[in-house]
């Protein structure tokens, strides 16, 4: 090579007279939305990956289809327990429907269509009961509180016999004439204390009769196994869709925190790229990847808590509530996990805008600080600083 060509490193001057890089502290203000541009991108992405990718590879799908079995079987113990009512839409009335219902069958005369009354509670303890099956006059004592011998004294305040029967035991109990009397005014709209009273009283009557049934009927098969089926389909489709939402947030926060700041080395998030600040270390050089690594760990947990927001798009609400931790009966949801990752993200602004180097958790768990990287700045500055540095050198000159 010819000796008086040189290259173009012989060509730059020695390391002690290049200029100093121009270093300025990004304001704190474009920092906070550069870290807001970067939390709603991981966001984003993990909305998509937990939609498209995630939920469906860890068994969404069928978990559900097997919650939904299990449910539908559960409904099924109940409608033919006559406890739960089903409308011609399909539709299923429980205690609150079958109250005014049940009130209104005695109102109008309880009647019999294929062996079934009017009473649902009636055909709970006649039809359904396994075990100790009441005809009409043990259900006549037992539940509507009669005597057992018609001639002795009624302690019901709504029901007695009914005497059009030759043997009143042999039917079910009717409304006291008083009580049919209060509760015609009540239908008329009467609200006045005795017709109010005789309607919530038998709405309590009800209540107190209907709960007593469905307590035993919920401890009883098929229908307690059948509810542990469906709260185990449940408790499964839950942790399905958190291991869904931690993994897609988990691959999201790599891809923005870790994979965009490793291209190229420049140790640049998105968010940054677009707010124009850079992180690096105090003299200006770039981080090393050790400092990337560090720096994408903390705001991995820093930025926890967008991990319930994942499941939300498709579970509504109830996606902040999924379970995290199961042990026996105590069940951890991902609330705790939402609220520590705020105070962490929280910390860490106040360290920004507070703190004198105003570092937040991952400049510290790096090292790092973050300068402006917007050229229009730094040009500012430099020619600021060189035009003060003339003005010296004048007025140097003239002293």
């Amino acid at each position: 090579m010819d000796d008086n060509v040189r290259t173009a490193e012989e060509m730059l001057p020695p390391d002690d007279e290049l200029p100093k890089p121009i270093l300025i502290r990004g304001k704190n203000g474009t920092r906070l939305l550069a870290e807001l541009a970067d939390i709603f991108l991981t966001l984003i992405l993990g909305i998509v990956l937990y939609s498209l990718c995630f939920s469906p590879l860890y068994g969404y799908d069928a978990a559900t289809s097997a919650q939904l079995s299990a449910a539908q079987k559960a409904v099924a113990d109940e409608t033919a327990s006559y406890l739960v009512g089903t409308q011609e839409n399909g539709a299923h009335l429980f205690q609150e429907s079958l109250r005014p219902i049940w009130i209104k069958s005695y109102f109008d005369g309880n009647s019999e269509t294929s062996g079934k009354s009017s009473d649902c509670l009636y055909n709970y303890y006649h039809l359904y009961r396994v075990n100790e099956k009441y005809d009409a006059a043990a259900y006549d004592v037992a539940i509507l509180g009669l005597p057992a011998d018609p001639k002795a004294t009624n302690p019901s305040p709504y029901f007695v016999y009914d005497s059009t029967l030759s043997d009143p035991t042999s039917g079910l109990g009717v409304l006291s004439p008083a009580t049919k009397t209060n509760l015609g005014l009540y239908y008329q709209g009467n609200q006045t204390a005795e017709p109010l009273a005789a309607f919530k009283g038998l709405c309590d009557f009800f209540d107190k009769a209907y709960e007593t049934a469905w307590s035993e009927f919920a401890l009883q098969e098929p229908y307690q196994g059948d509810m542990v089926a469906y709260s185990n389909a449940t408790y499964k489709v839950g942790f399905i869709c958190t291991g869904a939402a931690l993994t897609s947030y988990v691959v999201s926060s790599l891809v923005f925190f870790l994979l965009v700041p490793l291209i190229g080395k420049k140790g640049t998030t998105l968010g940054k790229k677009i707010l124009k600040v850079q992180p690096l270390n105090k003299d200006g050089s770039p981080l090393k990847v050790w400092q990337m690594f560090a720096r994408a760990g903390v705001e991995l947990l820093e930025y926890v808590f967008l991990v319930p927001f994942l499941p939300v798009m498709i579970l509504g609400v109830s996606g902040f509530t999924l379970p995290l931790i199961r042990a026996g009966s105590l069940v951890i949801s991902l609330m705790p996990l939402l609220i520590a990752g705020l105070v962490v993200t929280l910390g860490s602004t106040l360290l920004l805008i507070f703190q004198n180097n105003h570092q937040s958790l991952h400049d510290f768990a790096s090292r790092s600080f973050v300068y402006t990287s917007d050229y229009a700045i730094i040009d500012a500055e430099r020619a600021k600083r060189e035009e003060a540095a003339r003005a010296e050198e004048e007025n140097h000159a003239r002293n």
